[in-house]
């Protein structure tokens, strides 16, 4: 019997910038996610894309699901789900003329399609995608609290999609997720989440990026402010031993 662990998030779960590179074998290998999987007994598929906006990553797991029956459906096969959300201030929108997005490194083929991801301080490449990241950048600025809700709609459809096909899974965040100023909203939402699952979900400082942050680690080969090894190595840690401890 193989048990795979299946790793999807932006690139702080693709681990960029471990080696100085955006996107590499190395990084992948030696990200939190693939410790955590061999921590846990898991051969990790490391399907992550930087960039990447939770509704993205909530299409990519889906996608994997659905194209991997070999995998899933092999009765000798243990298939479970980790999920590293990543900060809801990011969008996916329909785009027409999609730039080479491919990450090679990948354990799985992954690519943003016929969507472009909307990153706050990202303005794009072409006159068509500057366009496009204005436009949807004010609404942003806008709207937060609905990008937070949208996030938290993504988690809620992973969990249950997981729940419902009896998959291990779980989650955590690279970046802030939520914020105390939406919870009005965000709250009829979040008390749905099953945060056993879901490593430290209400305190939003234990996501991965501001953690390590607040802890001081600086990645001197980083040029976009990605993590060092030892904050993965650290934060694998940290992941195993409270899901042992939530017995999940």
């Amino acid at each position: 019997m193989k048990n795979y662990m299946v790793i999807a998030g932006c690139s702080h779960s693709s681990g960029s910038e471990i080696d100085g590179t955006l996107d590499s074998k190395y990084n992948r290998e030696h990200s939190f996610g693939n410790l955590f999987a061999q921590k846990m007994g898991y051969i990790p598929i490391n399907i992550a894309t930087p960039g990447a906006t939770n509704q993205l990553v909530a299409r990519h797991i889906l996608r994997w699901f659905a194209e991997n029956k070999d995998i899933v459906n092999n009765k000798t096969n243990n298939v479970a789900l980790l999920v590293n959300w990543t900060e809801s201030i990011r969008v996916e929108a329909p785009f027409e003329f999609p730039a080479d997005t491919s990450f090679p490194s990948a354990d799985w083929q992954v690519d943003q399609e016929q969507f472009i991801q909307i990153n706050p301080g990202y303005t794009g490449y072409s006159a068509r995608e500057k366009e496009k990241q204005e436009r949807y950048h004010r609404f942003i600025a806008h709207e937060v609290p609905f990008c937070e809700i949208l996030s938290l709609q993504m988690i809620l459809m992973i969990q249950y999609f997981c729940q419902a096909n009896n998959y291990r899974y779980f989650m955590s965040s690279a970046g802030y997720v939520f914020t105390e100023e939406n919870l009005p909203w965000t709250r009829h939402y979040m008390r749905l989440v099953n945060d056993k699952h879901y490593y430290n979900f209400r305190t939003k400082e234990d996501a991965f990026y501001e953690k390590f942050k607040l802890r001081g680690h600086v990645n001197h080969k980083a040029k976009y402010g990605h993590h060092d090894e030892a904050a993965h190595k650290a934060h694998a840690d940290d992941l195993y031993n409270y899901f042992k401890r939530k017995g999940v």
